[in-house]
């Protein structure tokens, strides 16, 4: 072996061990029989089986890190290698990663492998064992630029399998077979759009990186692969199908990869997928599925080259992303995170899963177009995550918290402006991107309201396994839904915060171009930009500055944290260009009008410019009274078709400022027109139109 990985002894194994209780990052463990109502294991029995040795001593390794902190955007992988051995990788969070073996003897290669991951910049690591049951590992280094990094007992330093652009490289993922030869897969960023890249290594030879399924334009991302007893690469992973993320799996015989499978076929976030091997050889693949409450994790067992009929093996609230399923020594183990503590239960036998339907969906989404919506133009709904639904710690230890949001303070304002508004809070604890995108077409349907105030994106940030442009796509896919169904979207930039994670670089850095990108993206779908960091991060020092907007955990906001928020989304209300009142439209005959009306001492109602000649449609309406900031405030839009036409046949006939009236002469009179009238602003922000009117 390689001096590089001998630099620890039994010795130093053991001072390692020694200082396990007091040098480590907290996880709290409770007994899984005190969480038996904070789930729903799917057991025709309904009570926890009996312990088994796997499950007694992750039990014991929890319990000897009771008295240290779990920080915010750590992770725990648990694997078994050849031999029955337990490992667990600490990833992320406010400590330095850290690989444990939890059966003695301690491998002397531990302290090695913990020299390389112990960079602040190191991230997204993952690791396997070969057949002689010696570590791989491979992890992402941001810099400079992103590099990813394999790491072997047989050679000396660790190897660049790939480099891009700072946080371009994401959620590696490692296989080694029985000829000794690794299998690679990772997430790189193309063009915007996360991609699924693939490369081998045997010895000193290593292939070039190819993007596996080049015809897939989507994002894919989360992507976990593992080797079956006939040799044959399964790779399972998260793919957006136009609609949501599903779990898509394929596999890889040793000279070519087979077509892509949608194994998921729902309205929710499919997620998480993950191969745990089984005792008799075979694989088994499980996901979470999350979007709307409560979460459930989905399991199928792989026979042959076909995945069983996926199985439900739990469903509770608010899942952290993140799970863990492990073999027992009598059946699978089901380890998670939840209020901050781990909870491992062993799951039921066969009978006593519920089984899944694969039949798809139906489109949730309306097909009618944004312009001619006819929804409630009062109200708004407020979607996001915990800074939506209104979260406010008062405790750390113990943790101790209570809602008083920003929606509720929204609606008390709207209601003294205008005299009516209503403000629906849809904000989700812990919420992720991918999985708000999976719940808002139920949400869009649930309400009547034209408006919805979308601030997301918060969460995704600690977990350095979804990248910047996925964040990006999801949010742009969830504006792409508001408009679809008749909502106009405002997006928001994520709030400030200043706890220990903000004072990581890595994770900072991803705020803060997070944000930067989601002003790049409102103007780019024209939808208004509201900067909630910059109200909160520029809130005056004599007031009290930043820190007095926040609560005792530095992330979310207290309650002068929330009506900061709650006026920052007012003050951009009140310069949307809401539609028109009162819109009409007449035949008219401007010369007969001029020479003949007079005569009968009728009274013109509408002053007829000296250009508008002959017979035409006369359009008037009157400005909203809502829009309370004219300064953005450029005019109105006119839209018009054959009133038999579909609504896709809408085209923009002219624009106008100062007038509240158009006279539109380009028609055949012998044919009917429908019309619409918008209110636009100079940065390209158009309002819901009003309408439709026919003459």
């Amino acid at each position: 072996m390689n001096k590089f990985w001998q630099n620890s002894s039994r010795k130093q194994g053991f001072t390692f061990w020694s200082l396990l209780l007091t040098s480590l990052t907290l996880i709290y463990f409770c007994p899984s029989s005190f969480f038996l109502g904070a789930g729903q294991p799917h057991s025709s029995e309904g009570k926890q089986p009996a312990k088994d040795e796997v499950q007694a001593k992750l039990e014991n390794y929890f319990l000897s890190r009771k008295y240290q902190p779990w920080s915010e955007g750590s992770q725990l992988k648990i694997k078994k290698d050849n031999s029955g051995r337990l490992w667990l990788l600490e990833t992320g969070g406010l400590k330095l990663s850290h690989f444990y073996c939890l059966d003695s003897p301690t491998p002397a290669i531990l302290n090695a492998l913990n020299n390389l991951i112990s960079g602040s910049q190191v991230h997204s690591i993952n690791f396997t064992f070969d057949s002689a049951n010696e570590p791989w590992l491979v992890w992402v280094e941001s810099g400079a630029e992103d590099q990813l990094k394999l790491a072997s007992p047989y050679f000396g330093q660790p190897l660049t399998i790939a480099a891009g652009p700072p946080y371009s490289l994401t959620s590696p993922t490692i296989c080694v077979d029985w000829r000794n030869q690794a299998h690679i897969i990772w997430v790189k960023s193309v063009k915007g759009v996360d991609r699924l890249f693939y490369c081998r290594f045997s010895g000193l030879d290593l292939s070039q990186p190819e993007i596996l399924f080049p015809g897939n334009l989507f994002p894919s991302l989360l992507p976990e692969a593992q080797i079956d007893f006939l040799g044959r690469l399964w790779l399972a992973w998260s793919a957006y199908d136009g609609e949501d993320y599903e779990i898509f799996v394929a596999c890889f015989n040793g000279t070519s990869w087979s077509a892509p499978q949608k194994i998921t076929s729902n309205s929710r976030a499919d997620l998480l997928a993950a191969w745990t091997p089984q005792p008799e050889g075979g694989l088994f693949l499980s996901w979470l599925e999350s979007g709307t409450e409560p979460d459930q994790i989905w399991g199928s067992r792989l026979n042959g080259n076909n995945l069983e009929r996926p199985k439900l093996l739990w469903s509770d609230s608010l899942l952290s992303p993140e799970f863990n399923l492990i073999s027992g020594d009598n059946g699978l183990l089901l380890c998670w995170r939840k209020d901050n503590k781990f909870v491992i239960w062993p799951l039921p036998a066969e009978g006593g899963w519920k089984k899944k339907g694969l039949e798809p969906k139906e489109d949730d989404l309306s097909p009618a177009p944004f312009l001619p919506s006819n929804r409630n133009d009062d109200n708004y709904i407020a979607f996001g995550d915990s800074i939506t639904s209104g979260l406010i710690k008062t405790s750390l230890d113990p943790e101790l918290y209570y809602y008083n949001g920003y929606p509720a303070r929204l609606e008390q304002r709207l209601k003294q402006e205008y005299g009516a508004g209503q403000v629906f809070n849809e904000g989700r604890d812990g919420e992720l991107t991918s999985q708000g995108l999976s719940r808002i077409a139920d949400v869009l349907t649930e309400y009547d309201a034209r408006y919805l105030l979308l601030m997301e994106g918060f969460n995704d940030v600690v977990f350095l396994n979804i990248s910047l442009d996925t964040i990006i796509f999801n949010l742009q896919e969830m504006v792409r839904r508001c408009l679809q169904a008749g909502v106009m979207p405002f997006l928001a930039t994520i709030t400030p915060r200043r706890d220990s994670i903000w004072y990581q670089p890595i994770y900072r850095d991803r705020h803060l171009n997070l944000n930067q990108r989601i002003r790049q993206l409102a103007p780019a779908l024209k939808v208004p930009l509201v900067d909630q960091n910059l109200a909160l991060e520029n809130y005056p020092p004599s007031d009290g500055g930043l820190l007095s907007l926040l609560s005792v955990d530095l992330k979310h906001p207290n309650e002068k944290g929330y009506q900061v928020i709650a006026e920052t989304w007012f003050k951009e209300i009140q310069a949307f260009p809401f539609p028109p009142k009162n819109l009409k439209v007449v035949r008219r005959d401007f010369i007969w009008d001029n020479k003949f009306l007079p005569l009968f001492m009728a009274p013109l109602t509408e002053q007829a410019n000296p250009a508008d000649q002959g017979l035409g449609n006369f359009l008037t309406w009157e400005a909203n009274p809502k829009i309370k900031n004219t300064q953005l405030f450029a005019g109105y839009r006119i839209y018009r078709k054959k009133a038999a036409e579909s609504d896709s046949a809408y085209a923009s006939i002219a624009t106008t400022k100062e007038k509240l009236n158009y006279f539109d002469k380009q028609i055949i009179l012998s044919i009917s027109y429908a019309y619409l009238v918008s209110s636009y602003r100079t940065d390209g922000v158009e309002g819901p139109a009003a309408g439709p009117v026919i003459r």
